[in-house]
């Protein structure tokens, strides 16, 4: 897969200090929205954050209805400073943010919808 495969979703977000629970895309200030993939697909994010602290995605059906806090790294913190990325899929016309279960700062969030397969 190449970078021309994916289509990012919002802008970064980098070096931004969140509290915990907070939706980090419909906070930090870029869109004030969560994240629309304008089709279903597979969602591709890398994360790193300040210090150890659980992420989690959060989903919204098309009708609006708030899904379950999914955990994401088998509900496991993330180590402080360490990048990881995370891939699954999301329905036609829902939409998803991220949560962390701590304060931190998010060293850098990239969310991006494939176009095509993720090998």
């Amino acid at each position: 897969m190449s970078a021309a495969d994916l289509i990012q979703l919002d802008a970064p977000i980098h070096e931004q200090a969140v509290a915990a629970g907070t939706d980090l895309f419909d906070t930090h200030g870029q869109r004030s929205a969560r994240l629309s993939p304008p089709t279903g697909g597979t969602i591709r994010v890398t994360v790193a954050l300040s210090a150890a602290a659980k992420l989690q995605a959060v989903v919204w059906d098309a009708n609006g209805a708030q899904g379950t806090p999914l955990a994401l790294n088998s509900g496991n913190d993330l180590a402080a400073d360490a990048l990881y990325t995370f891939v699954f899929s999301v329905g036609r016309g829902e939409q998803l943010d991220f949560r962390v279960t701590a304060a931190v700062t998010v060293r850098r969030l990239v969310a991006e919808l494939a176009k095509g397969a993720i090998a």
